[in-house]
């Protein structure tokens, strides 16, 4: 590939000779590959329906070889349009990176799609190619090839194979075949090893998913396992090699778990010249034969300049009935039972002994609003080595939403009230999922409670808890659940004693911060209701629907006081009420009833406006 300061020089006429081309453009595309019919300048029309949309960035990426260079620019510059402008960007990068992966892809091309891979979100690797018989051991032969581009195109599919789970374990035996040879180079030995890593974690989940490709593979005696128990007690090279071969048994499990461990010991017991290095590895290995949990350390963090963002900052690897005192520690964690149901803990830091359930978000006993626990059994080395590789390859929020999701299911599940640690632990989750699950909850809770004014001034507290997380942390995902609960009298009526009635300020504070296209149907279903939201002089308040007319006019840039809108004021106690709750939309109320029926009629035009321009 020509660099671009050399692509300047040659062209520097280019538009001059261009214009003197004119209509013999398209005979000089000939001579070379079609280029797409829609390969021109200006704006690009991008498909949105992965069928379409494949072929077309198919076509864009070949011509990224095309043997003229305006037309392998004009390709480029396309490709990059369609990275910053694509409303599906997910979408489009996977279609690249499956391209970017095939071996006859050239080194310019790759160069050419990395940097505009760049541009797009991360997305998990995905490979529905089929794999002819031997094609594995041939792909990794080639990362020795003489040809770079070869080399390169080889190192390029296998980086995407090693996620293939179908193929994960005829890379693993292809990868520990060629580990075994002495004298690889330090560069090679290096990418073999991380394709080991990746396809053995692969290995791990894909029999997690489905414990019965186990049973396809050929059977290991005990002698080969004892004379790979051996080899740990030679050079670097051979403990290695013996070592893959042992954690594979270990991953496939079942009997040759124990196998493997007493094999280890017999060698530690028998060979009096094993050195400290081997003693090391082998005793490594037992320990990946225990049972084991980790305990994983969430914490949320405000920011003036990034916002609220919520990280994974710590995990305590464990093993089963085996104290451990980290440096600093008072008190050494221990934890002498764990299944997927519970966990005990004997003693800790931060957690009090006593049960805690497993696989779900614990409130941190001193910081329930600032941290979580979430505890993870890992009974076997197979479970061990899948966690430690999803742990490796899934992004942070996306490991925070599943924990969320088990979380919220268990909470539900459960059927209890929430408790003041388990309302403060819902600013950790991710906020989406924890506010359709609160919305579900005063739904729920709004079918049996009894009514408000006869519960108990805790409970009304918590509720009152629940619905500060939601005014700080919520989404609009709570919306639907609380109209729910709004409907069937869950929360206190207005009084002097309850001047807001706080399902509503919720809803309207939850919605207020959304997005038009999200909330502007809520609100126009909400504008014939005329309930009150505030206790004042009735004659004079606004309503729900007054409310709900303002903000979707002020939205759409219509101004409230031609509808006979107006505004009003409340008493300092109101008001300070509405300020401690963050509420900042202006109080409307109609001067006229006429006015509430033409705010309908605008908004039904409004409807058919859009769904005109769509």
């Amino acid at each position: 590939m020509r660099n671009a300061s050399f692509t300047t020089r040659r062209f520097l006429l280019l538009p001059l000779f261009l214009m003197m081309l004119g209509g013999m453009q398209s005979h000089i595309l000939c001579l070379g590959q079609t280029p797409p019919d829609d390969l021109q300048s200006g704006s690009v029309k991008i498909p949105s329906q992965e069928a379409e949309l494949k072929p077309y960035l198919q076509r864009l990426v070949d011509q990224l070889d095309h043997e003229e260079s305006y037309l392998r620019e004009e390709a480029s510059r396309q490709l990059d349009q369609i990275a910053k402008e694509t409303n599906r960007p997910e979408m489009v990068a996977r279609l690249l990176q499956a391209m970017i992966s095939r071996p006859e892809v050239s080194f310019e091309v790759r160069f050419r799609l990395r940097r505009i891979l760049k541009e797009l979100p991360e997305v998990a690797i995905e490979v529905t190619e089929e794999i002819e018989e031997g094609e594995m051991a041939r792909l990794v032969q080639l990362l020795e090839a003489d040809n770079y581009s070869t080399r390169v195109g080889a190192k390029a599919r296998l980086d995407r194979l090693a996620y293939a789970e179908a193929y994960a374990h005829e890379l693993l035996v292809a990868l520990k075949s060629k580990l075994a040879q002495r004298g690889l180079p330090p560069d090679s030995l290096n990418h073999l090893q991380k394709l080991y890593e990746t396809a053995k974690g692969t290995w791990a989940l894909a029999l997690l998913k489905d414990p019965s490709l186990e049973e396809a593979l050929l059977e290991v005696t005990e002698e080969q396992i004892a004379g790979w128990a051996r080899r740990m007690g030679g050079d670097l090279h051979q403990r290695e090699v013996a070592q893959r071969e042992l954690i594979d048994l270990l991953i496939r499990g079942g009997d040759y778990i124990q196998q493997v461990r007493d094999g280890i010991e017999k060698e530690l017991a028998e060979n009096e010249e094993l050195s400290p290095e081997a003693r090391l590895q082998m005793n490594d290995l037992i320990q990946q034969t225990q049972p084991a949990m980790v305990a994983e350390y969430w914490a949320i963090e405000e920011s003036s300049t990034t916002g609220t963002s919520r990280k994974h900052r710590g995990i305590q690897h464990l093993l089963i009935d085996v104290p451990q005192l980290g440096p600093g520690a008072l008190r050494p964690s221990h934890f002498d039972y764990c299944d997927d149901e519970r966990a005990h803990c004997v003693s800790g830091n931060s957690l009090s002994p006593g049960d805690y359930p497993v696989h779900r978000a614990i409130p941190h006993p001193k910081d329930p609003t600032s941290a979580i626990f979430h505890l993870v059994n890992l009974p076997t080395p197979r479970r061990r080595i899948a966690y430690d590789f999803y742990i490796e390859r899934t992004p942070e929020p996306e490991r925070l939403a599943e924990i969320t999701e088990k979380t919220c299911l268990a909470l539900a599940e459960s059927g209890d009230a929430l408790t003041s640690n388990e309302i403060s632990m819902l600013s950790i989750l991710e906020p989406n999922r924890t506010s359709e699950f609160v919305g579900k909850y005063f739904e729920q809770r709004s079918l049996s409670a009894a009514p408000a004014e006869d519960r108990p001034e805790f409970s009304l507290r918590l509720d009152f808890e629940i619905c500060e997380y939601l005014i700080e942390y919520g989404t609009t995902a709570a919306v639907p659940g609380l109209l729910k609960a709004i409907e069937n009298d869950y929360f206190l009526e207005l009084s002097a004693r309850m001047p807001i009635h706080v399902g509503w300020m919720v809803t309207f504070v939850l919605i207020d911060r959304d997005s038009p296209e999200a909330t502007d149907a809520w609100l126009a279903g909400l504008i014939s209701n005329q309930d009150k939201w505030l206790w004042h002089d009735f004659a004079e308040m606004g309503d729900i629907g007054s409310i709900a007319a303002a903000l979707l006019l002020e939205r759409h840039q219509r101004l409230p006081t031609e509808f006979q809108l107006e505004r009003f004021q409340v008493d300092d106690a109101i008001s300070n009420s509405l300020d401690d709750f963050n509420v900042r939309f202006p109080l409307y109320r109609f001067t006229d009833p006429k006015g509430r029926q033409k705010v309908v009629r605008w908004w039904q035009q409004q409807k058919q406006l859009n769904q005109g321009r769509s």
